[in-house]
């Protein structure tokens, strides 16, 4: 593995250079591995240690150095202002076994014509048509469960998720896909814990563990994915949803406009970056809400009166600060760029650690209590908007946008309009950090109350 220099840079004056201030640097507990053990012991923990120390925080991880940045100024200046000085990092560039050149992945023009064709389906429009499949999904869902019962919320927001996003990317008729699918999912999961354990991204050639499971699940996934592209094009059935939507694209002359390839990438990338923590969302924010009947009430009474709930979106916008899904934002520099102060070189890897981030006391006053109310304060607004990236900004915000906080508002309306969710232990966080944020096994069980008539 080719290693990033961390010494001199040509690119700025050597007066400049040697005036710079210095980056404030974590102590190691290792002088061979440097934060290794840190971080795969407490990922979370040793991000709030840097915060801790300050906003721009040097790491090292055997010979390689990180950026971990909090302040939001700098935050700001990475993923918008100074957005074409940064790419996806290098980590994330080992994940393409599974999701191809998909818009994860991408870069450049290829990415940029990937976005141009994603963009209109999944505008707030786009979004709004999936209503009623996900009104039906959820209904079906919360008719099996019985007054007095003790579901596990991720699971069962896993399989509303699972089939809304099987349906609104490949169609009717994708139960055979959800398998597939779903062991590709945790196979991708399992890998990024693998890798990150160690904190070497080795190669999927490797016949290691996670990398015999994770290819065999790809093989699975491209098989499924495959046959349905292929039947697709042959019948040109136009029920596939997004899947038929990339088939129909046409440029000026006619001609398609994204292979095969091009197209199972897409619809796998949108599906395994967006099922799972859209579900993980959803399963959070009715844990919380669980421990305010207050809340409860409110959004209720809301509901039936205008059919909107501002409590419910104010809840929902704390559950994504208090649980962003996609808790790491990671970058590498292309070129030598100063970050406020600092200076940056041309390889340098950076990460924002949006738990972390989503945390600062001095923005968020008590930042581990589940509060929506203080979306409703108009005090700090600004500093709260800027401290605040559950979907990322700039020009990598994220696609599906929308369509997440579309079946969030109504899978959590659906579920608070039939059950009084009641909270069977006290309220704990406990999550597993893997490539994105999930609950661990257990916690965010709940006791559902049927509400009759008049209480709803």
């Amino acid at each position: 593995m080719r290693v990033p220099s961390i010494s001199g840079s040509a690119s700025l004056s050597s007066e400049f250079t040697s005036a710079r201030p210095s980056i404030p640097t974590l102590p190691v507990s290792s002088w061979l591995s440097g934060h290794v053990r840190d971080l795969s012991r407490d990922k979370l923990g040793l991000f709030q240690r840097c915060a801790e120390v300050g906003g721009h925080v040097r790491l090292r991880l055997y010979s390689v150095g990180f950026h971990i940045v909090t302040d939001p100024e700098l935050v700001t200046q990475i993923l918008t202002v100074e957005a074409d000085a940064f790419r996806k990092s290098r980590a994330l560039q080992f994940s393409r076994p599974t999701f191809g050149n998909g818009l994860v992945t991408s870069e450049g023009e290829a990415w940029r014509q990937q976005r141009r064709l994603v963009s209109p389906t999944m505008t707030p429009k786009a979004a709004a048509s999936y209503r009623g499949l996900m009104e039906s999904t959820i209904a079906k869902r919360l008719d099996a469960l019985q007054d007095g019962d003790t579901p596990e919320l991720y699971e069962e927001m896993i399989e509303v998720s699972l089939e809304v996003a099987c349906q609104a990317l490949f169609g009717v008729g994708s139960a055979m896909l959800r398998p597939s699918i779903r062991r590709a999912a945790t196979a991708v999961q399992r890998w990024h814990r693998a890798v990150e354990i160690r904190c070497l991204p080795y190669p999927h050639y490797l016949p290691t563990l996670a990398n015999l499971r994770s290819r065999s699940a790809n093989w699975a996934l491209d098989r499924a994915v495959f046959a349905l592209i292929r039947e697709e094009r042959k019948q040109g059935r136009n029920d596939r949803g997004l899947l038929s939507a990339m088939l129909q694209a046409r440029d000026a002359r006619g001609r398609a406009l994204m292979t095969d390839r091009q197209i199972r990438d897409q619809v796998v990338t949108l599906f395994l970056a967006g099922h799972d923590t859209t579900a993980t969302s959803m399963a959070f924010a009715l844990y919380e809400l669980s421990y305010r009947p207050d809340l409860q009430s409110m959004i209720r009474s809301e509901l039936a009166a205008s059919g909107a709930s501002e409590t419910l979106d104010r809840s929902l916008k704390e559950t994504l600060r208090l649980y962003p899904a996609v808790h790491m934002i990671a970058r590498m520099a292309v070129r030598d760029v100063m970050l406020g102060r600092h200076l940056v070189r041309k390889g340098d890897e950076l990460l924002v650690p949006l738990w972390v981030f989503h945390r600062d006391p001095k923005v968020f006053p008590d930042p581990e209590a589940f509060c929506p109310e203080r979306w409703g304060v108009s005090g700090g607004l600004n500093s709260r908007a800027r401290a605040y990236l559950p979907f990322s900004t700039g020009p990598r915000v994220c696609t599906g946008q929308s369509l997440a906080q579309e079946e969030l508002k109504v899978v959590v309306a659906a579920v608070l309009r039939k059950f009084q969710l009641e909270a069977v232990e006290p309220r704990k966080i406990e999550v597993q950090p893997q490539l994105t944020i999930v609950p661990k096994p257990g916690t965010t069980i709940v006791r559902i109350r049927a509400l009759r008539g008049d209480d709803s």
